[in-house]
């Protein structure tokens, strides 16, 4: 619903913290940078839900929605130092080494979600719903922290110096840049859909949600190369390695699209022959084609953030999305024709993703270097282990 795409738009942007944490934390294994990340998160995430509190009914209701979706996202709000503290201890747990922690906490917060559920919907419906969610979301960041502290008990500070968080501020705002540029040019494509009306708009939603699901699949790929770049003695060649497998993907995943198009779109249970036929015709002529590209794209997101180049994936997002947006500003007025307002849409997605790999391609060519920085030695934490052993 309405409330839902406004929590949508604004969650997924603070993954910031995620992305900014853990090659910093990777690289300098300081469990003092980590705790001040997470307090930040923390008190970050308190002011968004108070913010979310407070402009709920005005937000709400410029988007259309009534009483019942302004209670709803108020619930919702509540979770907001959950979500955003997830975040940050995602990103850490990741830096320290622990990537299958997001996955648990995943798991134990869909478990909870889906048995408050039971009893809390038939009796407070979309309010239960919204409370089911927010307790779930509580508990997987109980989860992140319980772990976060295991993973660090065996971890010796030397160095007692106070932690600097200005570059971790330095590329969150970055991030938070490209991340926000993003959403707005995606909410954009979907109201230049909405203009030719609701059967192409709910083929659009088909072609996200295959999109973001598949995305969701290669950015294990991307995860993995902010690890293994940040620490890489030759992240180059580790680089070109992951590259590699992206590619294979991305034409698994193209090849698996092009074939599956028709049963997958009938597996999301839509009747409408004209939307189906719209979702299928755009999965095989653009979407399939485009994961090999969006594949290389996400595998690139992760090699930036490992190289700490968070200027240059946030300029090179701004740059593509002015670029992408053009298409959707200077295309012919479609609005009555749903398949040529769809491609006109996903044509635009396909720019955005070509003009951030020819900017990575250059960075790729002039900046990347084969040999990693010198490690500043006033900005490492230096660690030991219990055993004695000193790094």
């Amino acid at each position: 619903g309405i409330a839902s795409s406004v929590l949508n738009l604004v969650y997924p942007t603070t993954n910031f913290f995620t992305n900014a944490a853990t090659p910093l934390v990777t690289k300098s294994q300081d469990i003092k940078l980590a705790g001040r990340i997470c307090t930040l998160a923390l008190v970050f995430g308190i002011l968004l839900g108070v913010v979310i509190e407070i402009s709920a009914p005005i937000v709400v209701t410029m988007a259309g929605g009534g009483p019942a979706a302004i209670a709803f996202t108020r619930y919702r709000a509540l979770s907001a130092p959950a979500v955003v503290s997830s975040n940050a201890l995602n990103g850490c747990l990741r830096g320290f080494g622990d990537a299958r922690a997001a996955l648990d906490a995943a798991l134990l917060s869909a478990v909870i979600n889906f048995t408050l559920d039971i009893f809390l919907v038939p009796q407070l419906g979309a309010n239960g719903a919204a409370i089911a969610t927010a307790t779930a979301e509580f508990a997987g960041a109980a989860l992140l922290l319980k772990r976060l502290f295991e993973l660090t008990a065996n971890i010796v500070v030397v160095q007692e110096e106070e932690s600097s968080l200005k570059p971790f501020i330095g590329s969150a705002a970055l991030t938070l840049s490209r991340s926000l540029a993003l959403q707005f040019f995606l909410a954009g494509t979907t109201r230049f859909v909405a203009t030719a009306g609701p059967q192409a708009l709910a083929a659009n939603h088909i072609l996200k949600s295959v999109y973001s699901l598949l995305s969701f699949a290669t950015d294990a790929l991307a995860v993995a190369a902010q690890r293994l770049v940040a620490t890489a003695t030759n992240p180059k060649q580790v680089a070109s390695r992951i590259f590699a497998w992206g590619t294979l993907l991305g034409l698994f995943f193209a090849l698996s699209l092009y074939l599956t198009a028709e049963p997958l779109v009938l597996l999301l249970d839509y009747k409408d022959q004209l939307v189906i036929s719209l979702a299928v015709d755009q999965i095989k002529r653009i979407l399939a084609p485009l994961q090999i590209l969006s594949s290389i794209v996400f595998v690139a997101d992760g090699v930036l953030q490992g190289a700490t180049a968070f200027r240059v994936e946030a300029s090179a997002m701004l740059f593509s999305v002015a670029i992408a947006s053009l298409i959707l500003f200077y295309a012919p007025d479609a609005h009555d024709s749903p398949s040529v307002t769809l491609d006109t849409a996903w044509q635009a997605v396909c720019v955005l993703q070509a003009a951030r790999a020819a900017t990575f391609s250059l960075w790729w060519l002039l900046s990347f270097s084969s040999s990693p920085p010198d490690a500043n030695e006033d900005d490492q934490t230096k660690i030991g282990l219990n055993n004695g052993e000193s790094s």
